[in-house]
């Protein structure tokens, strides 16, 4: 489903997409468009985008087609999400209950029941996903 959504395929179209979309939440999902779980995510994105119209733009955009962003925004896990409104950065609290905790850590650490603050050096080894990602872990 993701031919249904448009793509960004250079910082300077990731630049524009930034700066022209005013009064609406700018949703960035950063990702391949082979990933499998990146066409999970996109799939959902599709079926809301006609929703969420008057409220957000929805773009996708190549991890390997825009190393700049995919650096700045430290995209280290696929799918990842990035929000903007009016031009501006927004950080997304998922809930964590503890102040300095990532969205993995805190998920890791609900999903485990463990009491340490450290997560697996990758989420990916557990089975977690952070933000919209899946969480496939038990």
């Amino acid at each position: 489903m993701s031919f249904l959504l448009p793509k960004l395929t250079s910082k300077k179209e990731v630049d524009q997409a930034i700066q022209s979309t005013a009064e609406k939440v700018l949703v960035l999902r950063f990702g391949r468009d082979e990933d499998p779980v990146c066409l999970q995510l996109d799939d959902i994105l599709s079926k809301t985008s006609s929703d969420l119209s008057k409220m957000a733009a929805i773009y996708l955009v190549d991890v390997d087609r825009t190393p700049v962003y995919t650096h700045y925004f430290d995209i280290s896990y696929i799918p990842s999400t990035v929000f903007f409104f009016n031009g501006q950065h927004m950080k997304v609290d998922y809930g964590n209950s503890q102040p300095g905790l990532s969205g993995h850590t805190h998920l890791w650490r609900q999903q485990t029941g463990t009491g340490a603050r450290t997560p697996p050096a990758s989420p990916r080894k557990c089975g977690l996903w952070t933000g919209f990602q899946c969480r496939t872990a038990g």
